[in-house]
């Protein structure tokens, strides 16, 4: 993601200083100030234009700092930005109430107006998703259940559900991706410690398949995933992260030659000590043609860190910036936005000033 942005930037550094292009780095520049407000999570429209909800939801302007209101009340976690009626315009998915079951709503842009998609939804995880050729969102009700919700040819009522895949770990399950895992042209579902093969239809049976055994406890796999080729080797691995543990595992998992088998865990220890980390993104930050990683924190220090990829199967870390905390962060184009308790932030790229 964003590779070439950041290739450009630091192509014309290197020319204008005839010499390596040097190592990038973030600095923090404050967008809005916080008083109190909850905010559970982010989600971008565009490179300038992202939504947060928790208390509320707001949609801000990071270039100008504008803001507006979209609604009011309590929202979860789980949502995210979808275009539902293919109108052009984004909408907002949310699982509305603070705590326990409320409804999953959409609000229709630009006038936001309610509408109802299913009821006593409680979820962390809501991604879109075309499955067997259909339209519709991935959730995964109560941390346990995987559901596709398809959309209504009348958009302004309940969608159509078909259960995919229940979870029988003893812990809480977190993250969704889609991607072809076995090569058949037919795209799974990857979620916590599963991958879910799917038919060629949207009809069961969908069979689950462990990645790994994270499930000791209640919320070891709740993960954020990534499904990318690290080391340009052509076989794509899946990374994954324990976003509410502390500390927390961060692995990468090899594809066996039976993906159907438990991945092959290679620790990325040169982060020991992550604290209930918020988020995991892919871009080639120092444009050297590799796969780097930055992660961000919620929990202690509140860490910003870029991975860079050593391509030995390593890494080199590199602390950007603490924080006190990150509750979420999205990476837009050449700059990562940030909401942490005291305001809305944009990190932008900088580089050294001898140049």
């Amino acid at each position: 993601m964003h590779t070439s942005d950041f290739a450009a930037i630091l192509l014309a550094a290197s020319l204008a200083s005839a010499a390596p292009a040097p190592e990038i780095r973030f600095e923090p520049h404050r967008v809005a100030r916080f008083h109190g407000e909850r905010v559970r999570r982010a989600a971008a429209a565009d490179e300038k234009v992202v939504f947060l909800w928790g208390h509320g939801i707001q949609r801000w302007d990071v270039r100008s700092g504008k803001s507006s209101r979209v609604a009011k009340g309590e929202f979860h976690e789980g949502g995210c930005l979808f275009d539902v009626d293919g109108d052009g315009r984004v909408d907002v998915v949310v699982n509305e109430g603070a705590d326990g079951p409320g409804d999953l709503v959409w609000l229709h842009a630009p006038e936001w107006s309610r509408h109802v998609i299913d009821t006593g939804i409680d979820t962390r995880d809501v991604q879109v998703a075309t499955i067997a050729g259909r339209r519709g969102l991935l959730v995964i009700q109560k941390q346990k259940q995987v559901r596709f919700y398809e959309v209504a040819a009348d958009t302004a009522s309940h969608w159509k559900k078909t259960e995919i895949y229940t979870f029988s770990t003893p812990s809480e399950e977190g993250g969704l991706l889609t991607a072809d895992v076995d090569g058949d042209g037919v795209p799974d579902i990857l979620s916590g410690n599963y991958w879910i093969q799917a038919p060629a239809s949207l009809e069961p049976p969908w069979h689950g398949f462990a990645i790994d055994t994270w499930s000791e406890e209640k919320s070891s796999a709740l993960l954020s995933l990534l499904y990318t080729d690290l080391w340009g080797t052509g076989s794509v691995d899946r990374v994954a992260l324990q976003r509410a543990m502390s500390p927390s595992r961060f692995a990468w998992f090899e594809r066996p030659k039976d993906v159907k088998q438990l991945w092959i865990a290679h620790s990325i220890a040169e982060l020991p000590d992550l604290d209930q980390p918020s988020g995991i993104f892919t871009a080639d930050f120092n444009g050297d043609g590799r796969t780097d990683l930055l992660v961000t924190e919620s929990g202690g220090k509140g860490r910003l860190m870029v991975l860079f990829n050593a391509g030995d199967q390593h890494f080199r870390p590199v602390v950007m910036g603490q924080t006190g905390g990150i509750l979420a962060a999205i990476l837009l184009g050449t700059e990562i936005v940030t909401v942490q308790s005291d305001g809305l932030y944009r990190w932008l790229p900088v580089l050294p000033k001898t140049l």
